[in-house]
């Protein structure tokens, strides 16, 4: 029985399926997003779709690169982009591109 404890704690631990929720992408809504943005009075229809193709190119991109940026950066930009509302990814891609140029290029966020 013991063993069969310490697998269960131990195999999440050294599985990378089983990937920590703090690692997740956040994931956003991003219909309501862009009808937030086109409602604006701004643009037309066209803007909506636009920010829609804008959207899910930055979300793929994102969903490649994610793990390269420090947790640190990763938390506080979600946490950012998630002010006031309908958050974006190219918000979210934007605000990490600055952290990691801040810190010298270094996806650790350490400058190092």
């Amino acid at each position: 029985m013991r063993k069969l404890m310490l697998l269960f704690v131990a195999l999440p631990l050294s599985t990378p399926v089983f990937a920590r929720a703090d690692s997740a992408m956040p994931r956003f809504d991003l219909t309501q997003t862009c009808r937030a943005t086109s409602d604006l009075g701004v643009g037309d229809e066209q803007s909506f779709a636009v920010c829609m193709h804008d959207e899910t190119d930055v979300e793929k991109q994102l969903a490649i690169t994610w793990t390269s940026y420090s947790a640190a950066a990763r938390s506080r930009c979600s946490a950012e982009t998630m002010i006031g509302g309908n958050p974006s990814y190219v918000e979210l891609f934007t605000c990490l591109d600055i952290d990691r140029s801040l810190s010298g290029g270094n996806a650790s966020g350490t400058g190092k």
